[in-house]
């Protein structure tokens, strides 16, 4: 966020990182997100009572398959899974779960114990949970080491 401020306001970035910290703090970026959510059509209300979603019918763990620690995590097959479980369109027309997809508990550099979950599976059918599990799986890849970090912002290309 820092980076885009900066880049957006032609500020340094100390200050535009100070800037987006004040602006959490305060809650005029939630504001500015309520604003975003309504513009578009959408009930804000779900902000303050995400408990108001629609609750998956299935839901699952997957564990890890043995100890180590996460050194890549496959976005794109993140994505392709979460697709499986009814979260996306594999053909323009399909219909959307909105209550399904995943949540990652785990990230790169985490270290994992066999048995301990990596991601919980969401979804209103149980028919593609094997191929979304196993599709996920193949998408976290564990080592015996942690990963060097990775950078956030790998380069500027203009200032």
């Amino acid at each position: 966020a820092a980076e885009m401020v900066s880049l957006c306001f032609d500020l340094p970035f100390s200050e535009a990182k100070q800037r987006c910290e004040e602006n959490l703090a305060n809650g005029r970026a939630l504001a500015v997100f309520r604003t975003w959510i309504a513009r578009q059509g959408g009930d804000i209300d779900f902000i303050d009572h995400p408990e108001q979603l629609c609750p998956a019918a299935y839901s699952g763990e997957l564990p890890a398959e043995v100890d180590g620690y996460i050194v890549h995590m496959d976005a794109e097959k993140i994505g392709r899974g979460s697709v499986l479980l009814g979260a996306g369109r594999i053909k323009k027309g399909d219909p959307i779960d909105f209550s399904a997809g995943l949540r990652l508990k785990k990230k790169t550099g985490d270290f994992v114990k066999a048995g301990e979950s990596i991601a919980t599976l969401y979804s209103s059918s149980t028919s593609d949970f094997t191929a979304a599990a196993e599709l996920l799986r193949d998408a976290v890849r564990l080592g015996p080491r942690p990963p060097q970090p990775a950078p956030l912002v790998y380069e500027i290309l203009c200032r």
